[in-house]
């Protein structure tokens, strides 16, 4: 192994918190050690499974027996896989316990069984204190789902080393970044090699930096650098996705289960009590996401794109410096601010339209600082817009001002929820004008099934979206019934833009639509067709009309004469007649709701 027990003995003792239960690798009793009198001890690392060991089953002689059995049957390695005497969790116990005393240890330390779990405090102060545990200790990693080496297919150690559930667990990660060394152990306890060894393969697994694979310490690193190794890892609990972090982050909280999201935010008021790093609010959320929320993500998985992002180096300059806080108004923050055109983003009227400028960078772009959209009614506080755009600020803003505006940016998501009810999305459709109407058009408005909450109202003839929700919201059907048909397709793009656009009907509702006298069934796979290449389909932003020419041929029953027989037969022939159909869209606000006026000129 990398370490010895001489190693360990020298090994920030201090930093333990005042009591630690420690196993003994050979009668299997739990002991408990004060401060500078713990003893050097190695630590396991591992996946919860089944019949896991307890600390109260510890406590019976029985089991400590069995751990005993289970530890001399496991150095006959040719009976490993036919026992059923003992269980996964026994095995797994009784297995670092004799990797431990051939290394020279005389302790080991297990989450599953030094923990008393019963005890709320004491289950908060072991959470607390299980980064220092791990950090510079010897390591085993114990992967239950990579097949033992008697029993691999050659070729597959590395794939199979990979793709373990062991790299996709929360608590997992601290226990592959704090450890001094990690050795890794197949399901027969056969070593697969140290985090040194698979270096390289870990980095691409798990997108932690190399250098900190190789040691270095993870708090050079920024926040959001460190929030993305986190964003594609879970937890049985989803409180824990927060609790996890804490010793990455170098912060402590007491336990709140049951709190939800609301773990996630107290860490990052915890990081912001000792972190001006402004990349812990460069993180994106998933596109067509609610349009306003506050500063601070609610998951780490809006950082899955962060891992780049580093903050500005500040000058000596005190005013560049840029604390912040959480108060009961939100992030109290300085930030320099530039008002932009709130028409282009679909900003209601009576709302203002900020880009900010935080002091962070993305590494792989050499467009400098960038930037988040900030949104405030009269004067109200601000929220953040457009939450899954993080921008350049050089290219929303070129000059933007250097000076620095104090303000606070509400985080209560009763807020956001609030003003994303009092703002809708309305699509104004009329009637026929009479003069088409008398030329035998008509006009069919499907809504869209895939996007249940947007409704159609008949009475107002009102497409509406109340909860700003981009997508095809509906398709206007216009021609006639032994006619052509044009589509008008009307919805709402990612950055909540009208568009409109006509299509060829043909296509569309060929043997779909036009049945039972106008009886619109819509096929699921019409609209999702539409849905999915809504960017194909998407006019430009400044279109403000779009038009068509429908054919309004009908079919019309003549007379003509066949000549070899001389007989007169009533046969149908096309009778064509062309009209231009232009449609305009209007937009207006109406309180709090946008309108886009659809009409015929």
């Amino acid at each position: 192994m990398e370490l010895s027990v001489a190693t360990h003995r020298k090994a920030g003792l201090s930093l333990l918190l005042k009591r630690m239960r420690l196993l003994h690798v050979s009668i299997f009793s739990l002991e408990t050690f004060i401060d500078e009198e713990c003893p050097p001890y190695a630590i396991l690392s591992h996946t919860w499974g089944d019949q896991e060991i307890t600390l109260q089953e510890l406590q019976s002689k029985e089991m400590i027996l069995l751990l005993q059995s289970a530890k001399t049957f496991i150095s006959d390695r040719a009976y490993f896989f036919n026992n059923q005497k003992y269980g996964p969790g026994c095995l797994k116990i009784a297995g670092c316990a004799l990797q431990a005393e051939k290394d020279g240890f005389e302790y080991i330390w297990c989450d599953t069984c030094c923990i008393d779990k019963t005890n709320n405090t004491e289950l908060s102060e072991a959470i607390n204190s299980m980064y220092l545990w791990y950090r510079d200790r010897l390591c085993y990693a114990y992967l239950a789902d990579v097949p033992s080496a008697d029993r691999e297919a050659p070729g597959q150690r590395s794939s199979n080393l990979a793709e373990s559930r062991w790299f996709t667990r929360g608590w997992t990660l601290q226990e592959l970044i704090a450890p001094a060394s990690i050795v890794f152990f197949d399901a027969g306890w056969h070593p697969i090699g140290t985090r040194s060894d698979n270096r390289d393969l870990i980095a691409t697994r798990t997108g932690i930096d190399c250098h900190v694979l190789d040691g270095e310490d993870p708090l050079k690193c920024s926040v959001a650098s460190r929030m993305s190794w986190a964003a594609q890892r879970q937890t049985t609990r989803l409180e824990d996705l927060a609790y996890c972090l804490m010793g990455l982050f170098g912060v402590n909280m007491p336990l709140i289960y049951g709190e939800k999201t609301k773990a996630f935010l107290r860490l990052q008021t915890e990081i912001m009590r000792i972190s001006e790093d402004h990349s812990l609010f460069a993180w994106r959320r998933p596109e067509g996401s609610s349009a306003t929320c506050g500063l601070l993500a609610s998951q780490p998985r809006y950082f899955n794109e962060s891992r780049s992002i580093a903050p500005l180096l500040q000058s000596d300059d005190e005013d560049s410096k840029t604390p912040f806080s959480m108060t009961s108004r939100g992030v109290n923050i300085a930030l320099p601010l530039s008002e932009v055109n709130a028409r282009r983003y679909s900003v209601p009227d009576h709302c203002q339209l900020f880009f900010a400028r935080l002091d962070c960078y993305d590494t792989n772009d050499g467009r400098g600082p960038l930037g988040l959209y900030l949104i405030r009614d009269s004067g109200g506080p601000f929220r953040r817009y457009l939450p899954d755009r993080i921008d350049p600020a050089s290219r929303i803003v070129p000059t933007l001002a250097r000076s620095r505006t104090t303000i606070y940016v509400a985080q209560n998501d009763n807020n956001a929820q609030k003003a994303r009810s009092q703002w809708s999305f309305s699509f104004r459709v009329p009637d026929l004008p009479p003069g088409l109407s008398e030329q035998g058009v008509i006009l069919k408005l499907v809504t869209n099934d895939a996007m249940p909450h947007v409704s159609w109202n008949p009475e107002e003839r009102q497409v509406n979206y109340p909860e700003r929700s981009a997508g095809l919201g509906a398709m206007l059907y216009l021609g006639r019934k032994d006619g052509s048909v044009k589509v008008l397709l009307i919805g709402l793009d990612s950055k909540l833009h009208a568009r409109y656009i006509f299509r060829g009907g043909a296509n569309i509702v060929n043997t779909v639509v036009w049945r039972k006298n106008l009886g619109v069934q819509l096929e699921s796979f019409v609209v999702r067709q539409y849905s999915d290449q809504w960017h194909v389909i998407c006019l430009n932003d400044k279109t403000p009309s779009a038009e068509t020419t429908l054919d309004l041929g009908s079919w019309e029953q003549v007379e003509r004469a066949r000549p070899r027989f001389y007989q007169r037969k009533c046969i149908k022939v096309w009778k064509e007649r062309k009209v231009k159909i232009r449609l305009l869209v209007g937009e207006r606000w109406l309180g709090s709701q946008r309108i886009h006026d659809v009409r015929f000129a």
